[in-house]
Formats: structure tokens, sequence, C-alpha cells
């Protein structure tokens, strides 16, 4: 009797943990999705939810990279890295990770390492695979960001064959990639001389997301150069709706 009552109670353990597994899943995908939709208002609840998991299980990779991913959103780059090299310790193949704590040290000041690191990942990423089409955009965005601040000469910046190329590159792969979009508009803008172009380029990045600040306010500029405040007062407000305005 007693050896049969263990073994129910250890049944009933492991279904216990079963179901408290399933739960930690559901509620990963759930707060996964919370970073991304109307980010960064529900970023509190996300990271709530990462931080109940790690509380049973410390080393979970996706927990730990959900909170690097939202402390990156807070612009707390240091404590990103931090999350996000736990991460990479636990799965030291996923280039999504590497490529993500490259970034937060880029944005942190180490711009150098950020640079070599993406570097390093973007090489991991399978051209082939179209999951990693949004992945390697993004990438060689940032690439070409890190190259465009470590060199801020008119010569670097104006060369086409420097971050210029990796901003194109990365419209190429992903159409829909708006950050890249306002780096070529700024680059038109200030080193090509071709406004038409370059307010195509913010408006591009504007349409795709009100998070693009700099796209917005490049934009808003321009109308009310003309006068046109009506156009002026949508656009800021935009904005402001976004949640992204400090």
């Amino acid at each position: 009797a007693r050896h049969g009552l263990k073994l129910l109670g250890t049944e009933i353990e492991k279904s216990g943990l079963k179901l408290q597994n399933s739960c930690d899943s559901m509620n990963t995908m759930l707060a996964s999705a919370m970073i991304r939709y109307q980010s960064p208002r529900n970023h509190a609840e996300a990271k709530g939810l990462f931080e109940d998991i790690l509380t049973r299980r410390p080393h979970f990779t996706k927990a730990l990279l959900g909170i690097g991913l939202i402390l990156e959103e807070e612009e707390q780059y240091a404590e990103a890295v931090d999350y996000l090299t736990k991460a990479l310790k636990r799965d030291p193949g996923n280039a999504h990770i590497g490529a993500e704590a490259a970034w937060c040290k880029a944005l942190n000041g180490d711009v150098e390492r950020g640079l070599k690191e993406l570097e390093k990942f973007y090489q991991q990423m399978d051209p082939a695979d179209p999951r990693a089409r949004e992945m390697r955009a993004e990438t060689l965005y940032r690439i070409g960001k890190c190259q465009w601040e470590l060199d801020p000469t008119r010569e670097s910046r104006k060369d086409r064959s420097g971050p210029y190329a990796r901003f194109l590159a990365s419209v190429k792969i992903n159409v829909n990639y708006a950050p890249a979009y306002t780096m070529l508009g700024i680059y038109y803008s200030d080193y090509a001389r071709d406004k038409k172009r370059a307010r195509q380029c913010f408006q591009k990045a504007f349409d795709l997301s009100a998070s693009e600040i700099d796209a917005a306010e490049r934009l808003a500029r321009s109308f009310a150069d003309r006068s046109d405040w009506d156009i002026v007062e949508i656009i800021a407000q935009r904005v402001i709706d976004s949640g992204k305005a400090r």
C-alpha cells in the first residue's frame, strides 16, 4: 500500500510539473507577443511573466531573452547585455540572441566590439532560411549603424560602399524594415543632396512605423517649412500615440 501511495504521489508530482511547464510555455508565448504588440505599453506585464518563470527555472533561455529585449527597449543596455549573455551561454548557437547581445554592447558604448560580434553572428544566419529574413535585415542595418557611428567623417558616410550599402541591403532583404529607410533618408538628405528621395525614405519609414522618431521629425519639419500645420499635427500626434516619444 505504501509503495502504491508513493507511486501515486510521484505520478501526481510529475503531472503537476508537466502542467507547470505547459503554463510556463504558454506564458512565454504570451509575454513574447506582448513585447512586440503596441510596444512598450505591455512591457511591465510581459516582464512580470518572465520573472515569474525565472523564479522556478532560472536558466530558461526564452525568459532570459525576453527580459533582455525589454531592457533593451527601456535603454538599460548594461542590464540587457547581462541577461542576453546568460541566454547565449544556454544556447551558444543562437545567432538571434548573439546579435541582440552584440547590439546592446554597441548601444552601451562598446561600438567596435558590437560591430565585430554583429558581423560574426550575421555570417551564421542562413540566407536560404525565410524565417531568418527579418533578422538578417535587422542585423545588416545594425552593422551599418555601427559603421556610421564609428567613422562620422563626411567621406565615410557619403561612401556608397560603406554604411549606405548596409542600409540598402537591409531593405532589399526586407522591404518593410523601417529603421533602414530612416537612415537612407538621412543619407540622401545630408550627404547625397537628394531631397526628393530623402523625403520618400522618411515617408516610407514613418508609414511602416510611428516609432521612427527621426523620420517623423524630418517629415514634420518639411511640412512646417511649407506651413502645412495640419499634417505637422497629425505626424506629431501619431508619434505621441506610439508611446515612443520622450
